[in-house]
């Protein structure tokens, strides 16, 4: 292993295990020490390492880090010039509508996304509140554009069923049952008449 010597001033206060665990930290979160190799620094164990990490929040860093590391590496290798992407309407809403992409395509509006996630918390947490921005200028001409994330705290709610009332159900009550039998009785009293009537109209032309 390697051996580094540091010198500091007499008003530092700090001690050589502190400094390690800083620096182990420090490689982990960067992606240049895998948590082994970091665990080794401090002479801890990998979930000892790794349960450190966590209480200090680096491994949301780490995270973010290797996020942004990702997203360059995908821009550095995939062709934005050949890069295919849109997005078009074939109706006249917006749920009749298709994404046509390339690979290059994909993978570049992907990194977007990516680096869009990594900043997530800081325009959440800010007093602007503006949008996360998307750079795709190597996207095709389509119908429909990407300029801009809104972000959002919020989660996706359930979908409730809507509950659908009975077309009949029996009265619940007396009142209900008095005005089902009137309803009843206004229907039926002209209904009967005209039978009646016909009945006595047929009987004296038979």
């Amino acid at each position: 292993m390697k051996t580094l010597t540091l010198q500091l001033p007499d008003a530092v206060e700090t001690n050589e295990q502190e400094l390690k665990l800083l620096l182990a930290g420090a490689l982990y979160q960067q992606s240049k020490a895998t948590a082994d190799q970091a665990a080794a620094v401090v002479d801890l164990t990998k979930s000892a390492f790794l349960e450190f990490v966590e209480h200090q929040g680096l491994s949301v860093l780490k995270l973010e880090n290797e996020i942004k590391l990702l997203a360059d590496r995908i821009r550095n290798v995939q062709s934005q010039q050949d890069a295919i992407f849109e997005i078009n309407q074939y109706g006249g809403g917006p749920d009749e509508s298709y994404i046509r992409a390339n690979k290059d395509g994909i993978l570049l509006l992907a990194a977007e996304f990516l680096v869009a996630s990594a900043h997530f918390e800081e325009v959440l947490n800010s007093d602007t509140k503006s949008g996360i921005s998307i750079s795709c200028d190597w996207a095709s001409d389509g119908t429909v554009g990407l300029n801009y994330i809104e972000p959002t705290a919020n989660t996706r709610e359930a979908d409730e069923p809507v509950e659908q009332s009975p077309f009949w159900s029996f009265p619940k009550s007396k009142d209900d049952l008095i005005g089902l039998l009137l309803a009843i009785g206004f229907i039926s009293v002209p209904v009967f008449a005209i039978i009646g009537i016909g009945t006595v109209v047929k009987w004296l032309f038979s």
